[in-house]
């Protein structure tokens, strides 16, 4: 008996299916494995952090009172500019790795300034408008989430576990709640864990 071509259209077919399907299931693994390991290794960031900020703190030591007035030690080189060790703090790099590993979809910004999230095309020229844009110029975010197309969804803070609160926030949160930027803050001895994060992001 022959094998009609038809016959071999639909095997060809269903290899070609099968091999599509096995794909797909391989690339959702590795993403789910991808993304369990970022878990862990973000989980492990804040328990070491948690523990680090537990220890008991050595006081500074007492230095010793000198009548003679101090003399300021000359400088070999010219004063110019010192480039910073790094760009994040240690709590606000921890922020963005737990952005990271919760947001794999999405696109972290750091150290962004509030009016940067700013349209100065559309916005008014008054003065008022223009005072309220320069005190913008000084509001810091520590993380900026956005989609897939660059636009920012929600703005992120992390404070000293000795601040709960700040004293002052209005500007920035009335400015992102204007821009339709969610703002969150956490506290650097309380992140949550990346799924937990996602949540809150994304919720």
């Amino acid at each position: 008996m022959k094998t009609t071509p038809f016959v071999w259209t639909v095997l060809l077919v269903m290899i070609l299916v099968a091999l599509i399907a096995y794909a797909i299931v391989k690339v959702r693994r590795a993403r789910e494995e991808h993304r369990a390991r970022s878990d862990e290794r973000a989980a492990a960031m804040l328990l070491a952090m948690h523990q680090e900020s537990a220890k008991p703190r050595p006081a500074a030591p007492v230095q010793p009172q000198s009548t003679a007035p101090a003399r300021p030690i000359p400088s070999r080189h010219p004063a110019g500019l010192k480039r910073r060790p790094r760009l994040l703090d240690d709590r606000q790099r921890l922020l963005y790795l737990v952005l990271r590993a919760a947001l794999t979809d999405h696109v972290i910004m750091t150290n962004i300034r509030v009016a940067d999230l700013v349209d100065t095309t559309a916005a008014s020229t008054n003065a008022n408008q223009e005072t309220r844009l320069q005190r913008l110029l000084h509001e810091r975010i520590d993380c900026v989430v956005c989609n897939g197309e660059l636009v920012p969804i929600a703005a992120v803070m992390v404070y000293d576990q000795a601040v709960a609160t700040p004293l002052d926030e209005r500007i920035k949160v009335d400015a992102l709640r204007e821009l339709g930027v969610k703002f969150l803050r956490f506290r650097a001895d309380n992140l949550p864990k990346p799924a937990e994060m996602r949540g809150h992001i994304l919720s």
